[in-house]
């Protein structure tokens, strides 16, 4: 009879144990925003003249949580510059300034600006909505936005911007697209290969794929693009839009997408990089400039690069030899 019983209660037991195991949640996923996320975004701002004349007004740059990679003076021909400090950046010491900054880290974590004794905090994530003015009386004035072409990486994987007519120039693409919380956007791509003063493209590829969102170092696309074997500047133009996938189960991602009928908040991007043809002889230059609007274009900084693989990672106008390494000039 005991062991009738000690049977039952034991097939008792595992039936328990294997319900337990069943109806047990799974891993808790990791909290949305947890991992960092790349952003370059361009801060303007302007601040009452300081009182004391040891005093500077200025602007500082910290973050919460992350680190602020790189800083620079925007448009570049600005005086002075940003200086890293202990905590942050200092952007500058004058009343009014521009300055562009690469951040890494988490949606959750908030800028926070400092100037005069005032601290203004504005959480990374508003930046996703669109372009964000603060406005801290008596006049302390700060814009925040993101750049325009931030979304899209490109890396001519030759690295200083040139090729030999009809060489093969390995082409990488991949998508910085950031949204509210991890998820999977469609998205469509083409890339075009340009004359510089116009024409019929020499070159286009297209894409779609599904990619997912706020990936700290996306994986690109690998095209082997033809160089023309006619001598000259080309313009290598990536454009690219994206569509939330149908999955309404984060709120945060419903309320994302309505917002996507507010022509503010952006779900695509433009990027155009400069790409010189120069055969064994010397490229014939146009020295004569006049009447020829200019093109924003990506442009290499090798010297500021030194050490590191080069990137294209910035644009200039095509006249201006040389370049910046990351910021993006504005068109004369």
């Amino acid at each position: 009879m005991r062991n009738g019983w000690r049977k039952i209660l034991a097939g008792l037991g595992l039936f328990l144990v294997g319900t337990a195991a069943v109806a047990a949640p799974p891993n808790p996923s990791p909290q949305p925003g947890g991992g960092a996320v790349r952003m370059t975004v361009e801060v303007s701002w302007k601040v009452p003249p300081s009182s004391s004349p040891v005093e500077n007004a200025g602007l500082d740059l910290e973050v919460s949580e992350g680190r602020i990679v790189d800083a620079l003076v925007w448009p570049a021909r600005s005086r002075g510059g940003p200086v890293p400090r202990a905590n942050g950046w200092r952007l500058g010491n004058d009343s009014t300034g521009r300055v562009r900054a690469r951040i890494e880290a988490p949606l959750t974590a908030s800028l926070l600006f400092r100037s005069g004794g005032q601290v203004v905090r504005l959480p990374f994530l508003a930046i996703l909505d669109g372009p964000q003015r603060l406005v801290t009386p008596p006049s302390l004035e700060i814009g925040v936005e993101r750049v325009g072409w931030d979304a899209i990486a490109v890396d001519l994987e030759q690295g200083d911007g040139t090729a030999a007519p009809g060489a093969m120039v390995p082409v990488s693409i991949a998508f910085n697209v950031l949204t509210p919380e991890p998820t999977e956007v469609a998205l469509k791509c083409s890339a075009e290969l340009i004359p510089y003063r116009g024409g019929d493209p020499v070159w286009r590829q297209e894409l779609h794929d599904v990619v997912a969102t706020d990936v700290l170092a996306p994986t690109g696309k690998v095209w082997n693009m033809p160089a023309p074997k006619a001598e000259g500047t080309y313009i290598l133009e990536v454009r690219t839009s994206w569509e939330p996938l149908a999955n309404l189960e984060s709120s945060r991602l419903v309320r994302w997408i309505r917002r996507r009928r507010n022509p503010v908040a952006a779900t695509s991007a433009v990027r155009r990089v400069a790409l010189t043809v120069v055969g064994s002889s010397p490229a014939k230059w146009d020295k004569d400039a006049s009447g020829v609007a200019e093109q924003e274009v990506e442009m290499i900084d090798l010297a500021r690069l030194r050490g590191e693989r080069p990137s294209a990672s910035g644009r200039a106008p095509v006249q201006v030899s040389g370049g910046v390494a990351w910021s993006v000039p504005e068109a004369a």
